[in-house]
């Protein structure tokens, strides 16, 4: 049976400016040997501007030099809650990985006139 791992994540302002995805962190660094699921809900207050926020997580073997990030929830674009209520197995990604953490996934609309927004929210992970 899997053990679930639950990561509360703080309130944290974003402020960005351009359309192509980012993994700003959002968490620190976990054995990737200990992650086989994943699943997200959040709160995003305040959003100004023309802002897309999803949780997703990052890998990597060591910490400077990070692979892509991904995202895993889908991108929201307006004040309110948001819930996951099923796992996505991401282990195809962390198998043979060091390190993963948790980060959000921002990007804009179109343009690049800077977007804020306050977010924060939890990630429940289950182990291999």
């Amino acid at each position: 049976m899997s053990d679930k791992i639950t990561i509360n994540l703080p309130i944290t302002t974003i402020a960005f400016n351009n359309t192509s995805e980012y993994g700003i962190p959002a968490a620190g660094w976990m054995r990737a040997a200990d992650v086989a699921k994943f699943r997200g809900s959040f709160e995003i207050r305040g959003i100004n501007g023309v802002l897309n926020v999803a949780l997703g997580y990052q890998t990597c073997d060591v910490p400077n030099s990070v692979d892509t990030p991904v995202a895993v929830t889908s991108y929201q674009t307006s004040n309110g809650m948001y819930y996951g209520t099923a796992f996505t197995d991401i282990s195809a990604n962390t198998l043979g990985k060091q390190w993963v953490r948790i980060v959000w996934m921002v990007k804009l609309t179109s343009g690049s006139t800077l977007a804020t927004a306050s977010v924060s929210g939890s990630v429940d992970l289950l182990t291999p």
